[in-house]
């Protein structure tokens, strides 16, 4: 008897908790009436919008329209989604166009132009789907540290560096199509990353790129032309290369080298 009451105390417990979290949760919507001060502060430094602050499992809507100037930083868990064609625009001081520094954060749908680094990311399981991110100074997207990250059906083109850039562990770059950037996708120091089923073309450099002290990352299923190199592995040979298309890259003509082995 006691344990039967033990057990539906807890499960009111659980219920009680989710009901709560559920009601705490709330959709915000911004339009381009609010001005980029109004919007970083809201992100930012726990400012208002319409009289709402930003709590942890919000979902924020930006309504079409240009957004210039902002500098969005995400320290909770939100979701950030789109209301028709939504461009987020950078200048040439601008550093990051999001830069998230929590786990679990969506970004969906956005225009992300013009800053040094379109995404950056501290951060374990946010998910980055289905964005345009291009005209960057350095990089698409940067996950400087984090893991579980998923990189998925984004166009990513023309940022002067890389398209994206990863050094942290287990994240997954899937069914993107990035080129003209310098190098598609780069791993510094990566490890069991995961870059499958992506077109990478029209890199300055290589399709993908994985530099010293890289290993045990899986890069399959993706198609890789017109490159210099399809697949450029610097040093570190524990790496699996599986199942890729290899087509009119300018140098190696199996699309895959290796220096130093």
């Amino acid at each position: 008897m006691n344990h039967s009451r033990f057990f539906i105390v807890i499960v009111m417990v659980l219920l009680i908790g989710f009901a709560v979290s559920t009601v705490d949760a709330k959709t915000i919507e911004i339009t381009p009436n609010h001005s980029a001060g109004e919007i970083n502060k809201f992100f930012n430094n726990n400012g208002k919008i319409e009289n709402k602050t930003l709590s942890k499992g919000d979902i924020v809507i930006f309504n079409k329209g240009n957004y210039n100037d902002l500098n969005i930083k995400i320290k909770k868990k939100i979701t950030i989604k789109s209301k028709g064609k939504v461009q987020i625009l950078g200048s040439h001081s601008s550093d990051y166009g999001i830069s998230i520094y929590a786990d679990s954060v969506k970004i969906q749908g956005l225009i992300i132009k013009s800053y040094r680094d379109g995404i950056y990311i501290e951060g374990n399981k946010n998910q980055i789907i289905n964005n345009e991110i291009a005209y960057n100074r350095a990089n698409g997207v940067y996950i400087k540290k984090g893991s579980e990250n998923i990189i998925k059906s984004n166009q990513i083109h023309k940022n002067k560096l890389y398209g994206v850039l990863i050094r942290g562990s287990s994240n997954t770059i899937s069914k993107n199509k990035i080129r003209n950037c310098n190098d598609g996708v780069t791993l510094q120091k990566g490890i069991k990353n995961k870059i499958t089923s992506n077109t990478l073309s029209s890199n300055k450099w290589n399709g993908v790129l994985i530099e010293k002290w890289s290993k045990s990352n899986t890069i399959t299923k993706n198609t890789i032309t017109k490159n210099n190199a399809g697949i450029f592995i610097y040093y570190e040979s524990k790496n699996t290369v599986s199942k890729n298309k290899f087509s009119k890259n300018k140098k190696f003509n199996k699309g895959l080298f290796t220096y130093g082995e």
